[in-house]
């Protein structure tokens, strides 16, 4: 892993801040992590569907 400074972390970590408010860093993670599942089953669901119709 890199540990390079390329110049936006300070403004990526200021936004994550405030974007989870007075919630906890743990179930902020927890609930993006739901989010992003929650986007790629779409997605993925989305794909297998147009799979077995062109069948």
């Amino acid at each position: 892993m890199s540990t390079a400074n390329i110049g936006f972390e300070e403004t990526l970590w200021k936004s994550a801040d405030k974007l989870r408010g007075s919630m906890d860093s743990a179930e902020f993670y927890g609930l993006f992590n739901r989010k992003l599942r929650g986007v790629y089953s779409c997605v993925i669901e989305n794909e297998l569907y147009d799979l077995i119709i062109s069948l």
